[in-house]
């Protein structure tokens, strides 16, 4: 979603931020199940970023609120050091 000025306790179905292109998929899932989608290609600096989630099934969307404890959402970030210094020998020992 391109719109981060949405409130949580403001937004609603009539007054949504439009969601734009799908970036990453689950693919079908069950009741009671974890799923993950990769959203590292939104993810190109530091800030605010609003994630959208959408449907192509006509049947009920339900998901569960942070408020719902052990089946609350997660967002897990992994994130790996790459060095990009390459050592040299400053002098040598004596």
């Amino acid at each position: 979603m391109t719109d981060n000025s949405w409130s949580e306790f403001a937004v609603n179905f009539t007054n949504s931020p439009a969601v734009g292109s799908v970036t990453g998929s689950s693919g079908a899932f069950g009741t009671g199940v974890w799923t993950t989608v990769d959203v590292t290609p939104l993810i190109s600096s530091n800030g605010l970023i609003s994630f959208g989630l959408t449907t192509t099934n006509n049947a009920a969307f339900n998901l569960a609120s942070r408020e719902t404890g052990a089946t609350a959402p997660q967002l897990v970030i992994e994130t790996q050091f790459i060095s990009t210094a390459t050592p040299s020998a400053t002098s040598l020992p004596t």
